[in-house]
């Protein structure tokens, strides 16, 4: 039956993504969203799809990133991961209202980091979201996945501010996220 996994929520805090929402480190990764939509990210193109190893790479100063620590034990995730996330952009604040040229163009996406350090999009699956209002916080729901995250290795989400694969927004914007809130949160669909 649907769903199949239990809701089991990771919190942003700092750099890290914990399950501990006791003790939430405050800190904020600022970037920026290109001009023009162009990519500020290195991986697949949906056309060709995994046939050429390309390795995932968003530019310098165009993403945000959270990592687990190593797993200790597999971790499986059934459905469509879910992130809770409040972001700051001056530009987009005084562009929004002009509707969807005007509004601010992010891609979610979660990432399995092995024990070398080498990072995978899961499936090479991107949400690509146009943030309905930057004064307020949003959800994104990420596409549906079958993974299994295995001991050692760990989950990485990443907001970034172009893709290769996906339009971004027209106007190029300063992108702040803060963290140590419970309200910072990405929800992931276990199977235990």
């Amino acid at each position: 039956t649907y769903p199949v996994g239990t809701a089991t929520k990771f919190y942003l805090s700092g750099s890290a993504l914990t399950t501990s929402a006791s003790g939430l480190a405050v800190g904020t990764q600022s970037f920026l969203t290109p001009p023009a939509g162009i990519p500020t990210s290195l991986d697949p193109l949906d056309v060709v799809g995994s046939a050429l190893p390309v390795p995932e790479t968003d530019l310098p100063g165009t993403a945000a990133t959270w990592t687990t620590a190593p797993m200790t034990k597999n971790l499986d995730v059934v459905g469509s991961p879910r992130l809770r996330i409040q972001v700051s952009s001056p530009t987009a604040a005084a562009t929004q209202a002009l509707g969807a040229t005007g509004q601010l163009v992010l891609f979610a996406k979660v990432l399995d980091v092995d024990a070398t350090g080498k990072a995978t999009v899961i499936n090479d699956l991107v949400a690509p979201v146009r943030v309905p209002d930057v004064k307020k916080p949003f959800t994104i729901t990420l596409p549906g996945i079958v993974h299994r995250f295995a001991p050692g290795h760990q989950l990485r989400l990443v907001i970034a501010g172009g893709s290769t694969n996906y339009r971004g927004g027209l106007t190029p914007n300063a992108v702040s996220i803060t963290t140590g809130s419970t309200g910072q949160l990405l929800t992931l669909p276990v199977v235990k």
